[in-house]
């Protein structure tokens, strides 16, 4: 994800599944990362507490949320990041609903502030057979400068769901690796 060594690279699995097909593909994406000595770091939104956005101002007003709750750690790791690598899958056209409230809460600030400028990001994606692509480009905009996106679908007609792990197309994983080490 960046051609100098030892940068910080997290990863916001954005997916209630912390071993399902979002996180396959992110961990392609990070094999290529560290294979250009990049450290990297998880974030499972699933481990953390977000509550709603309450829409009151005071972010815009303070620089900081009102909520308590785990947002201040969730973003004290993102900013304190190099690159970002961000992946969720997709629900109804959209990211997930715990991943979607994470970015209800940054909306704002990143509008107004440019919160992500100095990180780079990479945005997966993957879903049965929802327009991956589009939600990978989406969370990769919002959460820095992107250098690229990738995704895959899941399932078909002929076999239904099944893991990424038994559909991909052969390319997949080296293409995924390729990308986390611009």
């Amino acid at each position: 994800m960046t051609n100098e060594n030892n940068k910080k690279i997290v990863a916001l699995n954005g997916s209630p599944h912390h071993n399902g097909n979002t996180v396959l593909l992110m961990k392609w994406v990070i094999k290529g990362c560290q294979m250009k000595g990049a450290k990297t770091e998880w974030i499972h939104l699933t481990n953390h507490t977000l509550n709603f956005c309450k829409g009151c101002f005071s972010c815009l007003r303070t620089g900081k949320c009102i909520l308590k709750d785990d947002l201040e750690f969730i973003l004290d790791i993102l900013l304190n990041a190099d690159g970002i690598i961000v992946g969720a899958p997709v629900y109804e056209d959209a990211p997930p609903a715990l991943f979607k409230n994470l970015m209800d809460r940054l909306a704002l600030l990143n509008l107004y502030t440019d919160l992500f400028e100095n990180q780079f990001s990479v945005g997966v994606s993957t879903s049965g057979i929802a327009p991956y692509k589009k939600v990978a480009k989406e969370i990769s905009i919002f959460f820095g400068r992107r250098i690229g996106s990738i995704g895959s679908k899941t399932a078909s007609l002929k076999l239904g769901y099944c893991p990424l792990k038994e559909v991909y197309r052969s390319n997949l994983p080296k293409k995924a690796k390729e990308l986390g080490k611009i």
